[in-house]
């Protein structure tokens, strides 16, 4: 009998796209593939590939008030140390510089909503010569 071993990276994903249906985030479309809606929540995360800044918009300014974000790569491992920086009343930017390339997830909590997006940060070599 042969053993089947799924990597925690792929783990991640199953419970990252089983918590967005449940959440009314996404639903299966009738091919069986996963049907990603726009989020209602009034918070908007992009660009969803970036070499460093990722923008974060509030449609209102009391969601800024109360605003925890937290980073976390693909094993769901905190990354610590990221700045962000207030560019005005609706939107703030996060800085993923101190981050390695890959994927991240980006998960932006306020009284009102929980927005989770995955951002894949390249090098900044490859955005200079794409």
């Amino acid at each position: 009998m042969k053993k089947l071993y799924l990597s925690s990276a792929f783990i991640l994903m199953i419970v990252f796209a089983l918590s967005n249906i449940q959440s009314g985030m996404a639903g299966v479309d009738n091919a069986g593939g996963l049907n990603f809606q726009r989020n209602n929540s009034g918070i908007d995360i992009s660009p969803l590939v970036t070499s460093n800044l990722v923008n974060i918009r509030f449609k209102d300014q009391q969601s800024l008030q109360s605003v925890k974000i937290i980073v976390f790569d693909m094993l769901g491992n905190i990354v610590p140390k990221n700045q962000i920086m207030f560019l005005n009343e609706n939107m703030m930017s996060l800085n993923l510089s101190n981050c390695q390339p890959g994927y991240y997830f980006i998960r932006v909590q306020t009284s009102n909503a929980v927005v989770t997006k995955r951002v894949s940060l390249i090098s900044a070599k490859i955005a200079l010569s794409a």
